[in-house]
């Protein structure tokens, strides 16, 4: 197979060390370890009852087609000192927020989403309230976000997000910090954006969150002295915003929310902001933030739940404290084997389509390199002390430290897996997807001369292979005996 290096941006994962600390001598705090109702509407009320702050509040919707529209409110909750507040579908507002309005004397209301969204008939019940209705709905998700910038003065940071989590990842790090949150599409910056961008000439910096598969390099160079905050996945990129801004936070309390349902964040973020806390979010399992997070608390801190435990679960709570300590991970980039990392066997785990090379030097001559190759999913390497590493859009873990494989539907599909820990010897019956590459190794070196067989295919076809031995897949898929 032809061999092509690929310039990609590269992903950060730090390393992180651990600091065990008991489960029992954690205090509670002020803030309860659960704010909770049995709607989302009241899990927000009861966000907002520890805030503090009364007469102004920000509306958004409940709904999940509604909520795109206030994911950029923390920091203009934050800028106003107003809880968000929600209310689901219709013309009807929420009994519960309704009440909540009542209780703390809320004479404006900012509203986050048109009347296509948050209906006419909560714009009169309101103004029957005697409560000022702001709207900041726009004609777009883009626009909303830039609608609710423009109500914020003073500022000279702003942060760019595209997908749902990862706006949450920085809306307490960004409302703490008096800096809008902006939304984007991929490859092109809203034309909307842009203006507001050039319209506020104080703003000199910002912070673009999520990898370049959710925003582009392109996209990137438009936002003024940009860094880059970003991870594998939606929870690896709120790990990394965590650890990116650990300074700025405070971990005598940390919130944890849902980054499914992602309501409760959304609802969270003002109070995380006023006390420098971070949001971590899960997906129902304890994530991969949680080591880090551990490392940081204190012996008086709180883990404080969003949500009910159908949304996030005791032991998901409970995990952060009793968290075990991350694998060793190396990040994209290039390392000399025996000073920058241990020989030995790495498995790659890829974020997009991913490059890895092994060198005998440093000269970057074609000649000096050993092995190279694009892969997807996962690969295995061998490395020797001397010889460099070069990675692009991928980690790599020491191979006991690596994650382990976990068959999706009975098959394993494309990637390197080593025979007896990965699958068992065995035969195997081998579907293409498409047009077919299978190899099986007899190292991880991938040097032609470890090749014990190789194929290019189009058809089903049997490979049998051996303990100690490694499987190559491309565009192909077996099924697990």
């Amino acid at each position: 197979m032809e061999k092509t290096k690929k310039a990609l941006a590269s992903l950060v994962i730090a390393g992180m060390a651990l600091t065990m600390v008991p489960f029992n001598a954690f205090a509670t705090g002020t803030i309860p370890t659960r704010l909770a109702g049995t709607t989302a509407a009241q899990t927000a009320v009861a966000i907002a009852d520890q805030t503090g702050w009364t007469g102004t509040a920000i509306l958004a919707s409940s709904a999940s087609y509604g909520m795109v529209d206030a994911l950029t409110a923390g920091p203009l909750a934050s800028y106003l000192k107003a809880p968000i507040l929600l209310t689901g579908a219709g013309n009807v507002l929420d009994t519960d927020t309704k009440a909540e309005l009542v209780k703390l004397a809320v004479t404006k209301v900012y509203v986050t989403s048109g009347t296509a969204v948050i209906g006419q008939g909560v714009l009169t019940e309101l103004a029957g309230m005697n409560i000022e209705v702001v709207p900041l709905g726009g004609f777009d998700r883009a626009a909303t976000s830039v609608n609710i910038a423009s109500k914020m003065v003073g500022v000279t940071k702003i942060a760019v997000a595209n997908g749902l989590q990862d706006a949450l990842s920085i809306a307490a790090i960004a409302s703490a910090a008096n800096e809008p949150i902006l939304l984007t599409d991929k490859d092109t910056l809203p034309a909307s954006v842009k203006a507001y961008i050039s319209a506020n000439p104080a703003i000199t910096s910002g912070d673009v969150i999520g990898g370049t598969g959710v925003i582009s390099d392109n996209v990137k160079a438009t936002v003024p002295s940009a860094i880059r905050h970003a991870g594998n996945t939606a929870y690896d990129t709120n790990n990394q915003v965590i650890q990116d801004f650990a300074s700025s936070l405070d971990f005598g309390n940390v919130f944890v929310a849902n980054g499914i349902t992602a309501i409760d964040a959304l609802a969270g973020a003002p109070l995380a902001a006023q006390t420098k806390s971070a949001i971590v979010l899960t997906d129902g399992t304890v994530p991969t933030a949680a080591a880090f997070v551990n490392s940081k608390l204190k012996l008086t801190s709180s883990i404080t739940a969003l949500g009910g435990a159908a949304v996030v679960p005791d032991g998901v709570r409970d995990g952060f404290i009793n968290a075990v300590p991350a694998a060793k991970t190396y990040s994209a980039g290039m390392y000399k084997i025996g000073s920058d990392m241990p020989a030995g066997e790495y498995v790659l785990i890829a974020s997009d389509q991913s490059y890895f090379e092994v060198d005998k030097d440093s000269t970057g001559q074609l000649d000096s390199i050993l092995a190279n190759d694009n892969f997807s999913n996962r690969t295995i390497i061998s490395v020797s002390d001397g010889q460099y590493l070069k990675m692009t859009d991928c980690v790599a873990y020491a191979f006991q430290d690596a994650p382990k494989v976990q068959p999706v539907g009975g098959f394993l599909s494309d990637g390197m897996y080593k025979v007896g820990i990965d699958l068992p010897a065995g035969e195997y019956k081998v579907t293409p997807v498409g047009d077919a590459y299978v190899e099986v190794s007899s190292d991880s070196s991938h040097s032609l001369n470890s090749i014990i067989t190789n194929d290019n295919f189009k058809e089903e076809r049997y490979i049998t292979v051996t303990n100690g031995q490694y499987l190559r897949l491309n565009s192909a898929k077996i099924t697990l005996n």
